[in-house]
């Protein structure tokens, strides 16, 4: 369990460092999700992001004229989600690293589903919702049909540490850093900068980026 946890912490920290990384150089993957992380023990713990056929450099004043519902429908934002959603920053890969940290811990993905309206309602009743950015983000759906209290507490977080009083700990850092990740306004969620100084990482040394960034000239919108 403790070799486990550890785990869950080197993939965490190096997936938010080689986002942090694309943010830098004004990338957005777009589809970040299990399937576009390969993890490598052949030489330690090391992780990939690959996959970045919808990803695209966000420069200035292109912000407004971004393709919509890009993200893979189980780890699209609430804001990638909507009709005329073409306004969205690099939050929306936090999102998707939020839902693929949940996943890598639980085994299971957390807002599953095949239509957009039924997996966004799912969304919308499982992380808190506040009047205020039900009203700003424009949300189709009733603020009295999403969720007004405290974020869920995940138990398939903690099946292995309940004897364990330092693995728990650890977990509830883990719930603490993936309720962060998952706030529904995206100008409210965590930055990889800030992710990466949270204290479930405390102690931690950035990882080296090896830069095998391959992107065409040309974008998708």
């Amino acid at each position: 369990a403790e070799q486990r946890a550890e785990e869950v912490q080197t993939v965490a920290y190096q997936l938010l460092s080689a986002l942090r990384y694309l943010f830098a150089v004004r990338c957005v993957h777009r589809d970040l999700k299990p399937d576009n992380i390969l993890i490598s023990k052949s030489d330690g713990l090391l992780i990939k992001i690959c996959d970045l056929g919808l990803s695209k450099i966000l420069t200035p004043g292109t912000e407004g004229v971004n393709s919509p519902r890009v993200c893979t429908l189980n780890y699209r934002p609430p804001e990638n989600s909507l009709s005329k959603a073409e306004n969205y920053t690099h939050a929306v890969d936090i999102w998707g690293a939020g839902c693929v940290l949940y996943e890598f811990v639980t085994g299971s993905p957390l807002f599953p589903g095949r239509i957009e309206l039924a997996v966004l309602q799912k969304i919308l009743q499982t992380v808190p919702v506040s009047a205020e950015d039900h009203a700003a983000m424009k949300l189709p759906i009733p603020l009295e049909s999403c969720n007004r209290e405290p974020f869920f507490k995940i138990p398939a977080m903690y099946d292995y540490t309940m004897t364990n009083s330092k693995l728990t700990e650890r977990m509830d850092q883990c719930q603490n850093l993936i309720e962060m990740m998952l706030v529904v306004n995206p100008a409210r969620r965590i930055n990889a900068k800030d992710a990466m100084g949270h204290k479930l990482f405390r102690g931690m040394k950035v990882p080296e980026i090896r830069n095998q960034l391959r992107m065409s000239a040309r974008h998708p919108p």
